[in-house]
């Protein structure tokens, strides 16, 4: 006998904010067994993003803002846009690199940021084991 699983799919019409669709969706989550995780002070703190800087950054301009990221007192920094060629490969941009990536992500992990690449879901092996995302492990192993 085969299981054949059905994705489940919700479509909510709502008015004013976000609230009530995500509560609802959460709601229906639980419903099927899935334990909800409680918010953290870490999930309500601000995340500073390079994507201001388009897709073809350099590591000095995002290295450069570290000391303004501190001045505000912000902890985490996310390396998005910019750091892949094509959106679903995940490959590292010509020019960047592998090792463009971990020294543009060292600066920001050895002043005490929590850093992560972003810009893609990780949903699939592929994304999972994508060059910023284990590069990123790799750098916050090594603090």
């Amino acid at each position: 006998m085969k299981s054949i699983l059905r994705p489940s799919v919700s479509f909510q019409y709502f008015h004013g904010d976000f609230y009530e669709p995500l509560r609802m969706y959460s709601d229906a989550l639980a419903a099927q067994g899935w334990k909800i995780p409680k918010p953290n002070s870490a999930d309500y703190e601000a995340n500073w993003c390079g994507w201001g800087y388009e897709l073809k950054f350099t590591p000095a301009q995002m290295i450069g803002t570290i000391p303004k990221l501190q001045e505000m007192g912000l902890k985490w920094t996310t390396l998005d846009a910019g750091w892949f060629d094509i959106r679903g490969d995940w490959l590292p941009r010509a020019g960047l690199g592998v090792d463009g990536i971990k020294k543009l992500l060292m600066p920001f992990t050895r002043r005490g940021f929590e850093s992560r690449c972003g810009g893609f879901p990780l949903s699939s092996k592929t994304d999972r084991e994508s060059t910023c995302w284990t590069t990123t492990l790799t750098n916050l192993r090594m603090l």
